[in-house]
């Protein structure tokens, strides 16, 4: 194994590989922190669990201010146009544009049933709106999960007028 020693890296950063340099690009929403990694000379972009190989959402409830990051590394990710994307899980994604559009809609689609339910049912909490709006699809351990994303969704409402 290849002694290569730890360091933080920060927006922008370069690691040298064999293959070509990949940046450092930072795509906060999945988590404050968050970190992506362009590989330019392959038009390949690694994204870790902003997005996954499949489905349509990634969990977005980690902290105040989440939703709008995650919209916005949506667009960055969409401005860097790489021709592949590689998720944390799943399989490579070789449709950027479709994918990221699709993960897009699912974000503004759950909004709109967050300010639905909280229009329809004004004086109920983020648990309560959670279990209005994913009804019995999900299992008792992701609950705790679909509130923090049900607050997090309430909070972007709050920020823009929603």
């Amino acid at each position: 194994m290849p002694d290569i020693p730890f360091q933080e890296l920060s927006e922008g950063e370069g690691v040298p590989t064999s293959l070509g340099e990949v940046v450092a690009v930072e795509i906060p929403g999945h988590t404050r922190d968050h970190l992506g990694f362009l590989w330019r000379r392959a038009g390949a972009l690694f994204v870790g669990d902003l997005l996954l190989g499949r489905g349509d959402t990634t969990w977005i409830g980690e902290y105040q201010g989440c939703v709008r990051d995650y919209l916005s590394s949506l667009n960055r990710v969409e401005a860097l146009n790489p021709s592949v994307i590689y998720p944390g899980h799943g399989p490579p994604i070789t449709t950027p544009g479709l994918v990221l559009a699709r993960y897009r809609r699912h974000r503004l689609k759950r909004l709109e049933q967050v300010r639905a339910a909280r229009r329809e049912n004004p004086s109920a909490g983020a648990g309560e709106l959670a279990a209005i709006i994913y009804g019995g699809e999900l299992p008792e351990k992701l609950l705790k999960a679909a509130r923090a994303s049900v607050e997090a969704a309430l909070y972007h409402l709050d920020q823009v007028g929603g």
